[in-house]
């Protein structure tokens, strides 16, 4: 451009229009100023102009610079602060989901994994109001929660719920606190625009003041989940590493040989046939085992491992074997149920 430059000024205005016979009319809006500059210091420029305008009739009145960058910065503040905000809402809710997606299961042992995997994938359509509401009736309780089972169990079946004790007032307050968040993120979501005068500085001061009170509110929920969260976090890998044990296993065998058909007659064949010692010979209740369970009696080692009753009763846990004499000279095993 040769000895001239370009000069690009951006800057608050004031339009003033003068109507025949009506008051003036005040327009606000932003200027993008295009042309060549002389060789006066810019700022020479603003002030010359500045006061040219004040004497001229339907002269453009410049706001001062300074306010005009002030409330440019105090938006953007404002629109920083929304999507933190947001952000910290969005994390709440991901803590939400996984509480109530791994916070409770139930099933066969080796389909343990798999539910909870379907149960995650359930809940990540959930809203945060129908989260929180879960969250409060699952895991804000001291009830003993009744799992529902199959009658006729072919392995271990595991029931697992994550419960958070305490008295009915701590759980009225945590109850009112989510309750309380899922407002603010509502008011947020949906409310925030229209009490924002985005041309006005005060209120843009205003909101953001607002925003950073709401985000302390929040926090103090954020950590109560986030720490919930990391215990339950715990807990399910602890439940997985028993779960997948040698200990587990041994366990398990046990609790499924104690509720099978077979124990749960020998239980009650003690209570119609023991003597005053409280024993049944073995003999006896084998006999009664082959006349009122014939098939798993006959099958012993194919479905419980087990080739004869007295490992069967040594195994199980619940009974113990006596050996008792007999008048000549024998002795003849009896079992009974084994004293703490």
């Amino acid at each position: 451009m040769g000895f001239h430059q370009l000069l690009v000024l951006y800057c608050s205005l004031t339009f003033c229009r003068q109507h025949d016979g009506n008051e003036p009319t005040v327009v606000r809006g932003t200027l993008l100023a295009l042309g060549k500059a002389s060789r006066k210091h810019p700022q020479s420029i603003m002030k010359s102009r500045t006061d040219q305008s004040e004497h001229v009739p339907g002269a453009v009145e410049v706001a001062p610079v300074e306010t005009s960058l002030r409330h440019d910065s105090a938006k953007d503040e404002v629109l920083c602060k929304i999507g933190r905000n947001l952000m910290l809402f969005q994390q709440m809710e991901g803590l939400l989901k996984t509480i109530v997606g791994i916070g409770t299961n139930s099933g066969y042992c080796n389909e343990f994994r798999q539910l909870q995997k379907e149960r995650l994938a359930a809940v990540s359509k959930k809203t945060m109001g129908q989260l929180i509401g879960e969250v409060v009736q699952t895991h804000f309780t001291d009830e003993v929660p009744n799992y529902e089972k199959p009658q006729d169990l072919s392995e271990a079946w595991v029931s697992f719920r994550y419960q958070v004790g305490a008295d009915p007032a701590f759980h009225e307050r945590r109850k009112k606190a989510l309750d309380d968040i899922v407002t603010e993120r509502n008011e947020l979501v949906h409310h925030l625009l229209p009490r924002w005068n985005i041309a006005s500085l005060e209120s843009t001061q205003e909101v953001a003041a607002y925003l950073d009170g709401q985000r302390y509110k929040a926090l103090a929920e954020f950590e109560e989940l986030r720490a919930m969260t990391k215990a339950l976090e715990s807990a399910v890998q602890a439940l997985g590493t028993f779960l997948a044990s040698d200990e587990f296993a041994a366990r398990a065998e046990c609790e499924w040989l104690r509720q099978s058909q077979l124990v749960t007659l020998l239980e009650r064949i003690l209570e119609q046939h023991a003597d005053s010692d409280g024993c049944v010979l073995l003999n006896v209740a084998g006999e009664l085992l082959r006349q009122q369970a014939p098939g798993d009696y006959a099958e012993m080692g194919k479905r419980y491992g087990f080739k004869s009753l007295k490992k069967l009763i040594l195994e199980v846990g619940l009974f113990e074997l006596i050996q008792k004499p007999t008048e000549r000279g024998g002795t003849r095993i009896s079992y009974r149920r084994k004293t703490p």
